[in-house]
């Protein structure tokens, strides 16, 4: 049976209050950020049956209104200074909101998998991007709420990436679902100010940055795959005892991406240099300057590098512990500085093709509260990404199980070797005795 999604109705959604109106300052990790929007799928069984309830479209439709009252950047547009640079322009005219339908049930439509043609179907996908349209066509917050046949739901969300991270992402759907389930609740008012992400004047680079290194890119795009890999609670205790048990399920479960992402890619020089980048949040590393409720860019990214012989011949998760460790107050504040003094900070980030074919790109959510972005359907039956920006992206997110569950993007020709890897080089649980 095709999937179809039929849109039968589209808003705009501003702030159900009158919002501040002073336009937000936007830091170089803002703009460093991929300037597109990070497309989300929230599915719901929605088992909920009580006729006194609102319609699904119509509650959400008024707890996004009251929510945008304390996360008003999300109702605004982007605007550029005279001299390029962008800004928020908290203008209230809202989030743009789409209602929509599905001919299948829930299980018809099958096990979600990220794909550009099952974001086109769930999640709004204009093409807008912050540097090549004009600002006030621009809504920072997209979200599209498709009813399925059996009554299931599935939310898929666009919030603009230069105006937020995935962490301050999580905590306003949080906000949002608990005043869907209770109006008179009070929603938390986050903070906003990013000038204490400004750089230093004059801007000081203490330290060599080498996750900003100019990459060889690849000489042209190969067609991509995507696939969920599941991993067992015992099968990640297991992985985190052959790392020596002192490594955290990130860094365990990421040397093993990395290995088998290595071994995949085929023969290479032994010495050739092959790099892991992940992200690291500030909040925890400036906490006296960013607060945990901060709603921005507070993340920077950060490098492994190791030759491919290393990596291809075991688990190499002090590498990766090495590169999330240097990122003390100093060195953050030389990240902060060092894309000051870059005229274009974009043409250095991955989304921007600075990211070599031997790169690979490893995030996790899997600490992240999504069971907690209950509306009052229950919690999501899966909440993850719609699909990736680009190919050698993983991201690690958690399992009811205790185990975890890898999102892949990779290269089609590679797939399945990486799969059967990935399954092969898994440490075999402990027996239980």
């Amino acid at each position: 049976m095709a999937k179809m999604v039929k849109v039968v109705n589209s808003c705009l959604v501003p702030p159900a209050l009158p919002t501040p109106r002073s336009p937000i300052w936007l830091s170089n990790l803002d703009l460093f950020a991929a300037p597109t929007h990070v497309r989300v799928v929230c599915f719901f069984r929605n088992t909920s049956s009580d006729p006194s309830f609102p319609s699904p479209a119509a509650s959400i439709k008024a707890s996004l209104a009251r929510v945008l009252v304390s996360y008003y950047p999300f109702a605004g547009r982007f605007a550029k200074l005279t001299h390029g640079r962008l800004e928020i322009s908290c203008t209230g005219k809202g989030a743009l909101f789409f209602e929509a339908v599905s001919n299948l049930t829930l299980d018809e439509f099958g096990v979600y998998k990220p794909s550009l043609d099952n974001c086109r179907l769930l999640v709004p996908t204009d093409g807008f991007n912050a540097l090549e349209r004009s600002g006030d066509s621009i809504p920072i917050l997209m979200v599209q709420l498709t009813t399925f046949k059996c009554g299931g739901l599935c939310l898929g969300t666009a919030l603009h990436h230069q105006a937020s991270d995935g962490i301050a992402a999580t905590r306003f759907m949080c906000d949002w679902a608990d005043t869907t389930r209770d109006p008179t609740r009070p929603i938390p008012t986050p903070y906003i100010d990013r000038t204490s992400l400004r750089a230093r004047s004059p801007p000081t680079v203490q330290f060599h940055h080498p996750e900003f290194d100019l990459r060889e890119r690849p000489e042209k795009q190969e067609p991509v795959s995507f696939t969920f890999l599941n991993v067992t609670a015992a099968q990640l205790v297991a992985v985190k005892a052959a790392c020596g048990d002192k490594y955290t399920s990130f860094e365990s479960m990421a040397a093993h991406i990395w290995r088998c992402t290595c071994l995949a890619r085929g023969p290479v020089r032994l010495d050739e240099e092959i790099r892991l980048v992940t992200t690291a949040d500030l909040r925890r590393r400036l906490s006296h300057t960013i607060p945990s409720d901060f709603v921005g860019n507070a993340i920077t990214v950060t490098v492994a590098i190791a030759p491919a012989a290393e990596v291809a011949s075991g688990l190499r998760a002090a590498r990766i512990r090495d590169a999330i460790e240097k990122l003390d107050e100093e060195y953050l504040r030389s990240v902060v500085d060092y894309l000051e003094l870059q005229e274009d900070k974009r043409r250095l980030a991955r989304s921007a093709g600075n990211f070599a074919a031997t790169d690979i790109s490893v995030g996790s959510w899997h600490r992240l509260p999504l069971n907690e972005v209950d509306f009052g359907w229950g919690p999501p039956e899966f909440m993850g990404p719609a699909t990736f920006i680009y190919p050698r992206q993983f991201l690690i997110l958690s399992s009811p199980d205790g185990g975890v569950k890898v999102c892949c993007s990779l290269e089609t020709e590679k797939m399945d070797s990486f799969v059967k890897l990935f399954h092969e080089l898994l440490p075999v649980p402990a027996a239980v005795v």
